[in-house]
């Protein structure tokens, strides 16, 4: 059974793949709050078949504005971290909140996102409405552009969005 529901969490990030020999993971992350996760001693948190599992950081350090690299407790060695690999990290609600991290615009969320020309990118998972460009997040590990030239339609029934994206942003999303 379940504790958790996806309605209790917020897309933070996509583990990249290990970094060096000691466990440590390459994430691409949502800005947010660092030192206000390990203040609330929040845990990440990973869905492995189908259930959200958490896990306790020892550190997280940020690379660039999007890029860190972190520590999960008892990961110790590159196979270990390699497990992560490719996966969507999440953080319950109230604690992303109080990291900064806001779930935006939620009206699409858990649509799929399928374009003509590349087909799925897979259900997403978090909007950033928080500049005028709007960015989703999938959990397949895309991050796009959600611009009203690129929709298509929206079925609110079948619940996706269908797209037309120019070839260069397909080819840029393969590449992340």
């Amino acid at each position: 059974m379940n504790i958790f529901q996806k309605t209790d969490f917020i897309a933070c990030g996509r583990a990249l793949k290990p970094h060096g020999i000691k466990g440590l993971v390459r994430m691409s992350l949502a800005d947010f709050d660092a030192d206000a996760l390990f203040e609330l001693d929040a845990f990440m948190f990973f869905d492995i078949e189908g259930t959200y599992v958490p896990f306790a950081l020892e550190s997280l350090e940020w690379l660039d504005d999007t890029d860190a690299l972190i520590k999960i407790e008892d990961i110790n060695d590159n196979n270990e971290a390699d497990f992560f690999s490719g996966k969507t990290a999440w953080l319950l609600k109230k604690d992303a909140e109080r990291a900064g991290l806001k779930a935006g615009n939620d009206s699409l969320k858990g649509y799929k996102l399928i374009d003509d020309k590349a087909g799925s990118f897979g259900e997403i998972t978090n909007i950033d409405d928080s500049t005028a460009n709007i960015i989703v997040m999938t959990d397949s590990g895309h991050t796009l552009p959600l611009h009203d030239d690129f929709i298509t339609t929206i079925d609110d029934d079948k619940q996706i969005v269908l797209t037309h994206f120019p070839d260069e942003i397909i080819e840029w999303s393969k590449e992340k």
